[in-house]
């Protein structure tokens, strides 16, 4: 299993009356068309489009929150500030949070949850103890990510309203390598253009105007395809071995379109996380790898790094 203890979201607070104006011309969705409450999902790029960041923009009413995976979010600070001259923006690194995952559906009476399909946005408080949290629909779900001191987060889940739904970062590793949601610096990287990671639905506006980046994605989009893309992997034994729990020796293992271990020319892609999961009719182990896309129809080979060999299948 990959370092769970990593799998945290911080937060990047973003103030000022130009914020919003600000951050649209930095990422690849439609901040301008947002209101209060409201959460999108983007990816920072450079002009080449590469990926710089990944994550979620809340709107909230004073500010605007960028909530992401590790990766580097002093760096997308650093990159978001030296473009900032003469606007009423201020960018810097929320302190001394964690946060907290919760998994609902959109009918439960989880006071974090909106009615709404829409991802969303909120604070509660108790006293001085607040927590900022983002609600977001992952497959039938609806995950909610909660960010504030440990003490605050603590002392909201003792509450009645909030009793349940907790979910152990296991459980979050599961559901997010199922989402297909990348962690910048493990599972895509600066190499990798964000059409790549193939979240266009959610994560790129195709008519938003002018961005830092924009014309690359334009010009991707209008050929239709990439050439490789972030997938799930179905991995399961050769034979008839049991899946061990292991999985960690799967990251790391390579794809190939053969068992020819010498000739890397049939290698077209990576496992960069995987996880195993349980349920009534077994084990099985999932991951991530960025997959060429002519060979993501065809049953591939991965041999880990105790050199055991594996069936790995397509699945998105």
């Amino acid at each position: 299993m990959n370092d769970l203890l990593h799998r945290q979201f911080v937060r990047i607070i973003v103030r000022g009356n130009d914020r919003a104006k600000f951050l649209h011309n930095f990422c690849t969705n439609n901040i301008k068309a947002m209101t209060p409450s409201q959460v999108l999902e983007v990816f920072f790029v450079n002009v080449q489009a590469k990926v710089l960041a990944h994550g979620y923009v809340a709107a909230f009413e004073a500010h605007h929150e960028i909530w992401m995976l590790p990766g580097d979010p002093a760096a997308l600070v650093k990159h978001l500030s030296r473009y900032v001259i003469s606007e009423d923006v201020q960018v810097e690194l929320a302190g001394g949070n964690t946060t907290a995952f919760r998994l609902t559906s959109r009918r439960s009476a989880d006071p974090y949850v909106s009615s709404s399909a829409e991802p969303c946005c909120g604070s509660h408080r108790i006293g001085e103890l607040e927590t900022h949290a983002i609600s977001v629909t992952w497959g039938s779900d609806v995950l909610t990510i909660v960010g504030g001191s440990v003490e605050a987060i603590a002392a909201i889940e003792q509450q009645p309203e909030f009793a349940g739904h907790s979910v152990d970062l296991a459980q979050f590793e599961q559901l997010r390598i199922q989402e297909r949601y990348p962690i910048v610096g493990v599972d895509i990287t600066s190499d990798h253009l964000a059409p790549e990671a193939d979240r266009n639905a959610t994560s790129i506006s195709y008519n938003k105007g002018c961005y830092l980046g924009q014309e690359p994605i334009a010009r991707i989009d209008a050929l239709g395809h990439v050439n490789k893309s972030l997938k799930l992997v179905a991995i399961r034994p050769a034979d008839d071995r049991d899946v061990p729990c292991d999985d960690a020796a799967i990251v790391g293992g390579k794809l190939r379109t053969s068992d020819d271990l010498a000739d890397d020319r049939n290698v077209v892609g990576t496992v960069t996380s995987a996880i195993t999961c349980s349920s009534v009719s077994g084990s099985t182990v999932i991951g991530l790898s960025i997959v060429r896309v002519s060979a993501a129809n065809q049953t591939l080979r991965l041999f880990d790094q105790n050199g055991c060999g594996w069936i790995a299948e397509i699945r998105s």
